[in-house]
């Protein structure tokens, strides 16, 4: 405590308390007294939770007597509008997925409004918070991953079924398109043409965002809808668009940029990994007469490289992102230092920026200004939407 203050007096709200028995020998009822005389208290910290759990009742399993000793804390919490803070173990094993890093079973985290893991590698001094939560908006990390690296439409990612989803060959079906109306309802049909009813082949990386997706957010069963919103029902623009706001705020990006321009990303992105005109077509389920592609194919093997090319180069990229962030470049400097190495290409249309840079007219042709996040990019003006360490 003396090395946390730093020689500081501790605050005179601090109150330490060296025992106390067990949760259901009379924890719950001991803390509860102490709230009651102070009511003013806003955290209760219980270091370590291993302590205060009890012994689990007989005849339970461990996930229930996990989530039930958590239980206790979360009536405490909720009862008295403070937030009650566990710190527990994690496994010496590590894991693609830090949630199950945790000791125990899932019921810890289940029962928990909110998980978070600090990893820090031995002998060094920073480390990296994860963090899981039912206040944590992680529900639409999928919905922009899928949007930039898909490249979905808004209106196909709405009708998205789980079903459609394959995580052992990681590819989505694209069967239908809703579209929303000006009512907020989803007018449910075929997709813009039919080069949109397709496969798309996502890059590896976002195999584990898309299990954890699937695993708490998606409907249950083969027709629960993939993205569904706050309430519960289809997810609308409104609600997410808040979301999007504050994260692009956050990040510094113009006001200008807006989801669908993902797509544009997207489009870049397959290119620089080495994917053709048609290839980029296929996948994002657009269509033409132009001849030309007539002599050009993309096979499901070949959209299969486009992914594996992706995964690459946004590996590649998030290390390089880690390594500047290191050197205390934040993730909005590693954006703005990128594009400013970009060299303009002079062409005989629009004009657009080689690379990553700022693109006219780009995608659909439909004339619209779209800034292309590039790799390292992409995660950094999500901000509030995807998780630090994910970059």
């Amino acid at each position: 405590m003396g090395k946390l203050l730093g020689g500081q007096p501790a605050p005179s709200g601090l109150t330490l308390v060296t025992e106390c028995p067990p949760f259901p020998q009379g924890g719950s009822e001991a803390i509860a007294q102490w709230l009651e005389r102070n009511q003013d208290a806003r955290m209760v910290v219980i270091d370590v939770f291993a302590k205060m759990r009890g012994q689990a009742p007989q005849g339970v399993s461990a996930y229930d007597a996990d989530y039930v000793s958590v239980g206790y804390a979360k009536r405490l919490a909720d009862h008295y509008g403070i937030a009650v803070v566990l710190v527990h173990h994690v496994r010496k094993m590590a894991s693609e997925d830090f949630l199950t890093e945790v000791s125990g079973t899932n019921g810890i985290a289940g029962a928990a409004d909110a998980t978070l893991v600090l990893k820090r590698a031995r002998g060094q001094a920073d480390g990296i918070l994860h963090v899981t939560g039912r206040d944590v908006s992680e529900a639409e990390y999928a919905l922009v991953y899928l949007g930039a690296y898909g490249p979905l439409r808004p209106e196909e990612q709405a009708e998205l079924r789980r079903k459609d989803v394959d995580l052992d060959a990681m590819t989505i079906r694209v069967r239908k398109a809703a579209p929303e109306l000006n009512t907020g309802e989803r007018a449910v049909g075929d997709t813009k043409s039919e080069a949109g009813n397709r496969y798309v082949v996502l890059p590896a990386f976002l195999h584990l965002d898309l299990r954890r997706h699937l695993d708490r957010y998606a409907e249950k069963g083969p027709e629960g809808l993939l993205f569904v919103g706050e309430q519960g029902a289809p997810f609308r623009r409104s609600s997410f668009g808040r979301k999007w706001r504050k994260a692009r705020r956050t990040v510094g990006m113009p006001d200008s940029f807006r989801f669908y321009d993902l797509r544009h990303t997207g489009h870049t992105l397959a290119t620089r990994s080495g994917a053709t005109l048609k290839d980029t077509m296929v996948r994002a389920g657009q269509s033409s007469e132009k001849a030309a592609l007539i002599y050009q194919h993309s096979d499901h093997e070949r959209q299969k490289e486009v992914a594996s090319g992706l995964d690459k180069m946004v590996r590649a990229a998030r290390g390089k992102g880690s390594e500047q962030r290191k050197d205390g470049q934040g993730d909005a400097e590693v954006v703005r230092k990128w594009c400013a190495t970009l060299r303009p290409v002079q062409t005989t249309k629009k004009p657009r920026a080689d690379g990553l840079g700022l693109l006219y007219g780009a995608g659909d042709e439909n004339r619209t200004r779209a800034l292309s996040l590039g790799i390292t990019g992409l995660c950094a003006p999500i901000g509030e939407l995807t998780r630090g360490n994910r970059c």
